[in-house]
């Protein structure tokens, strides 16, 4: 017989397998199932017996897959476990008599007497010095196992004098003696099956599911092993800095006993410290760091050195986070400062004041519905909410009538080409769509806006128009403590995902000065792009990809359509015993905390941690008040305390710990549990009853597993009659006569994890979901929410939810998956908004990049340099003639000749009189005999080095007015569109034509460029300014 909670448990095991969360395909059971294979044939492959030195050899010398990584395997467990021998810690206490023992034998070695012990560095790596140590060793009296270890210990103590551990060789005897002796596997590191399927799977360019605590990072080490066996480097991309630090630095005697090197490229590093650190065959680093590198050398000019070595395989970390997350984050390298501030200011003023003015309506119509006590009038409430979709008389009707925001949508939809949205339109200043997360004016706003900034007719204005766009924006889409922070660096924002703060992103059009402006802060002005690549674009430069994820299968379809890369899930080695509790959702928030509180309260005085997962700051602060004022004691961990993330996580899995956390929680790092947290809490339990011993009790366990190990602690006393009831329902009754009314009490060991908002994504929750239970451990989630709450309160669900809630509450996970699923394709219809303008971007930027790395390896310009001096020569002429009948002809020659002389030292007095055909051609020939004679000046080769360099360089220069004009034609089409795909239809076609007039502009303008070169291959008259590199942003298409 199951319990409620088994029954749920097996519930959500269903819903898991069911279409919502995916199968896996055919093409991916064969690859999973290929990997088993592969993982066994590895473990079946026995190399204990060969030396440090040995399994080296075999390492390059291996072309099958399989052997590889059983060698990678035995590599791992030699110097990420035996090696821990060294340490002498006291974890190692049965080892610290050889230690002694070993330094004995050193203190009156054989090898000491010898001179080469002394003139020669490598010497305790010669057979003589090994002779001379054997023999000490039979001075000593030692045989077997104690021999074998005393033997590596010395020679290791040795040769650590003059070379690195992980250069060291030891004997497979010295491994095989520690393994028989460590009897409690202290110094035993063996990647599980699991690890080796997930490796296997990554050098197919796969991502893997693997749930929290199966060891993803040991899996990336044996695949990036297996690469290097292939000659083939390596990217390992992690988070973090710290992250891609911590690794490499762990992992570099695994990866250095094998003779392949490894490094992390972190933020403090310059470009020398780079270029070394990507020489390495192994790279930890981030997708900031990696990305930003690839920009630079896309930036660069010969003779300056490339600071990476090609881009091949990349293994990404938290793949689910990086790849799809961030996907819409480019990555940016900005120049010079672009805004005009006084625009900004005045844009300002005016948002304000009609955002005063839209409240007024807003009150008014609230005024209105409130004076009804039941309001009936639909389109008033479908408009409100339109005008203000957080409104607080909205929501209190709306969750009276049991609307939902399908419902107002539908009837916005309804009214809208009838008079109530003509009254709208004339009402309301602007409206706000929540699905959609986007704003927009009515007619009325419009006519606000251009009665203060005049109609947009003129590139000023335009500028003063989308800037005002970009305040609204800001004013009504973003949340302080939710979407950013203000803190003394000014506003920072915050990852929705992961509640991580991203002091290095910032929003682009204006935005990002919008906020500033709200919170009363100096704007910091847009700057130019130089260059900028999105996540997918940068992926798409390697030849293979692959990762690691706790959570990939719901963005199982994100990663076949943006990366083409499958996903499957390799189930955990031990059997998990996380118990998931059925959703509670309350009808309003002080119901909601008050379960919070009582939920908290109960395990924390039965010692249970408890983590508190929230989705902003905000809301973690409210809930570190509630338990504040109720005295719980507990710690807070968000964007704005996140110095003390690693003590908090530390913490978080202690006896009695209660912890409130953003989504920042153990992504990445574990929250370990002390190995007697159970025994202390069932020892918790047992007090629990024995200071009530007059109580009948009823305690419900959340599994049988539970109940029994409860069941025989409560059993050692003889003050109570113990019986199991059920499956897991442990039933308390005291010896004596009087018994008091049952006492109904709840119990669980390990991690118990709380959401008191329900994410968006059930890949999220499931993220915070996993934090306990890790690694078979026992452990609990629960959900605690209110229905007044995103994304219940407006959903198409919110009327099943109340009712289900009270009648049934077994629908309530279905109902709520529902409402994730629903708000799944929300976001992925607006990522598929922001990707149709992003693509073009990145299809236009990767072209320039291709065509500028050609251009410095060919000789294009002497190819071509007939048609751009004519193209240049013809607009030229054409632009000074297009003012002749207002100056006259004598007036536009002399500019003319003015400015050829003075610009490229071109004398063209005697063309007077030519028409401007004539002209143009006449000019065009003169330019190119000028160009001949400056060729003749340098020897061939160097000739065309400095031509490709002058076209790069003007290029370079034209770019960032490129790709700036872009962002201005993305934001005006999509502002004027009258539909999603006309707008982007548009864009379309004007970037197409934009391109094609910047590949113009370069092939014109690099003319004067080389006839500005003289003889030391330095440019005369150069009047431009060089472009100044500046902040190197992550940028976000908000």
């Amino acid at each position: 017989m199951q319990t409620a909670h088994e029954s749920m448990k097996a519930l959500a095991n269903t819903i898991r397998k069911s279409s919502v969360f995916g199968l896996l395909s055919s093409s991916d059971n064969r690859s999973l199932k290929w990997a088993e294979k592969c993982a066994d044939r590895a473990i079946s492959h026995d190399f204990s017996r060969l030396s440090d030195r040995q399994l080296r050899n075999e390492f390059y010398a291996s072309n099958e897959l399989a052997r590889t990584l059983s060698i990678a395997s035995t590599t791992v467990n030699r110097r990420l476990g035996v090696w821990q021998i060294f340490e002498m810690s006291a974890e190692f206490e049965d080892f610290a008599r050889f230690h002694d023992i070993a330094d004995q034998v050193i203190e009156t070695a054989h090898f000491s007497d010898s001179i080469k012990y002394f003139t020669e560095p490598d010497f305790s790596d010669t057979p003589a010095f090994e002779e001379m140590l054997d023999r000490s060793l039979d001075d000593n009296g030692l045989t077997g196992q104690y021999r074998a270890i005393v033997r590596g210990l010395v020679i290791a103590a040795e040769r650590r004098k003059t070379a690195l551990p992980e250069h060291i060789s030891l004997s497979a005897d010295f491994y095989k003696a520690i393994a028989e002796l460590d009897e409690r596997h202290n110094l035993k590191f063996t990647p599980t099956r699991q690890q080796v399927i997930a490796a296997a799977l990554l050098t197919r360019g796969i991502i893997v599911e693997m749930d929290a605590g199966e060891g993803k990072t040991i899996s990336t080490v044996l695949a990036a092993l297996a690469y290097a066996a292939q000659g083939s480097r390596i990217h390992v991309l992690t988070s973090n800095d710290y992250l891609a630090q911590r690794d490499a630095e762990w992992l570099e005697p695994v990866y250095e006993s094998l003779g392949v090197s490894v490094a992390p490229v972190i933020s403090p590093m310059d470009e020398d410290e780079r270029r070394m650190a990507y020489a390495r065959t192994v790279v930890y680093s981030t997708v900031r760091e990696v990305g930003f590198d690839f920009l630079k050398d896309n930036l660069k000019l010969p003779p300056d050195k490339l600071i990476q070595f090609g881009i091949e395989n990349a293994i990404v970390d938290e793949a689910d986070h990086v790849l799809i997350d961030q996907h819409r984050t480019p990555l940016i390298i900005s120049g010079n400062e672009t805004a005009d501030i006084a625009t900004v200011e005045k844009s300002h003023g005016v948002i304000r004041q009609l955002l005063d003015l839209h409240s007024r309506q807003v009150a008014q119509a609230e005024q209105e519905l409130n004076s009804d006590a039941c309001p009936d009038d639909d389109a008033e409430l479908a408009m409100l909410y339109a005008a203000n979709p957080d409104n607080d008389t909205l929501k209190r009707i709306t969750t009276q009538r049991g609307d939902s925001r399908q419902r107002l949508l539908t009837e916005l939809a309804d009214i809208e080409d009838t008079a109530s949205a003509r009254d709208f339109e004339n009402r309301y200043y602007y409206r706000v769509d929540s699905h959609t997360r986007t704003v927009r004016l009515t007619e009325r706003g419009e006519a606000c806006i251009d009665a203060s900034l005049g109609t947009a007719n003129s590139d000023r204005r335009w500028a003063a128009h989308s800037q005002a766009h970009q305040f609204l924006r800001a004013y009504t889409l973003f949340t302080r403590d939710v979407d950013y922070i203000v803190d003394d660096d000014g506003v920072v924002l915050v990852d929705p995902f992961n509640g991580r703060l991203l002091p290095d992103n910032r929003y682009l059009h204006g935005l990002q000065i919008a906020l500033e402006a709200k919170e009363g802060l100096p704007p910091t002005p847009d700057a130019e792009t130089l260059a900028q690549i999105t996540i997918p674009g940068l992926m798409g430069r390697y030849q293979q990809v692959s990762g690691l994820s706790g959570t990939a299968i719901e963005a199982q379809d994100d990663f076949l359509r943006d990366y083409g890369l499958p996903v499957v899930r390799i189930e955990p080695s031990e059997p998990s015993q996380r118990t998931e509790f059925p959703p509670e959702i309350h009808n309003n928030t002080e119901a909601q905390h008050s379960a919070i509180l009582a939920e908290v309260e109960h395990w924390h005085s039965l010692g249970r941690p408890v983590l508190i997962g929230t989705t902003s700051v905000v809301e973690s602060e409210d809930i570190s008040s509630l338990l504040r004022d109720n005295d719980v004691p507990h710690n807070l961990l968000n964007a704005v305390n996140s110095e003390r993330e690693a003590q908090i996580i530390r913490d978080a899995g202690e006896f009695g710990a209660v912890t409130v956390a953003t989504n920042m929680a153990g992504r990445g790092t574990d929250i370990l549990l002390k190995p007697d947290l159970n025994q202390r809490i069932l020892r918790a339990a047992k007090s629990m009853v024995s200071n009530q011993p007059r109580s009948n009790f009823s305690i419900d366990c959340a599994t049988s597993a539970e109940a029994s190990l409860l069941a025989h602690e409560l059993d050692t006393s003889d003050k109570f009659e113990i019986s199991l009831t059920g499956v897991a329902t442990v039933e308390v009754k005291p010896m004596c006569s009087y018994l008091a009314p049952e006492n109904k009490k709840s119990f669980g060991l390990g991690l118990c994890v709380i959401g008191v908002s329900l994410n968006g994504s059930s890949r999220i929750d499931r993220q915070l979901k996993g934090r306990a239970g890790r690694q078979g451990a026992f452990g609990a989630s629960k959900l605690i929410v209110s229905s007044q709450d995103d994304p219940i309160a407006f959903s198409r669900q919110a009327n099943s939810i109340r009712s289900a809630n009270a009648t049934n509450t077994r629908r309530v996970p279905i109902l709520v998956q529902s409402i994730q699923s629903e708000s799944d394709a929300d976001e992925r219809w607006r990522s598929a908004l922001s990707r149709d303008y992003s693509s073009v971007v990145e299809t236009q930027t990767l072209s320039f990049y291709h065509w500028r790395r050609e251009l410095l390896a060919s000789n294009v310009w002497r190819q071509s340099r007939s048609d751009s001096v004519v193209s240049w020569a013809i607009e030229f002429i054409s632009s000074e003639f297009d003012s002749i009948s207002e100056t006259g002809y004598e007036t536009v020659f002399d500019q003319i000749q003015s400015q050829l002389w003075t610009n490229i030292g071109i004398d063209c007095e005697w063309m007077y009189g030519l028409g401007k055909t004539e002209l143009s051609a006449q000019l065009a020939a003169t330019v190119l005999d000028a160009v001949d004679d400056i060729s003749r000046q340098f020897e061939y080769e160097e000739f065309d080095q400095l031509a490709r360099n002058a076209q790069v360089e003007t290029a370079d220069k034209l770019w960032p007015q490129h790709l700036n004009h872009l962002q201005d034609v993305a934001l005006s089409c999509a502002i004027a569109g009258p539909t999603h795909r006309a707008a982007v239809g548009e864009f379309i076609e004007q970037a197409h034509s934009s391109f094609q007039a910047f590949l113009d502009d370069v092939n014109r303008e690099v003319v004067p460029s080389i006839l500005a070169l003289d003889t030391a291959g330095e440019r005369r008259n150069q009047t431009e300014q060089p472009i100044v590199i500046g902040n190197e942003i992550l940028s976000v298409l908000a």
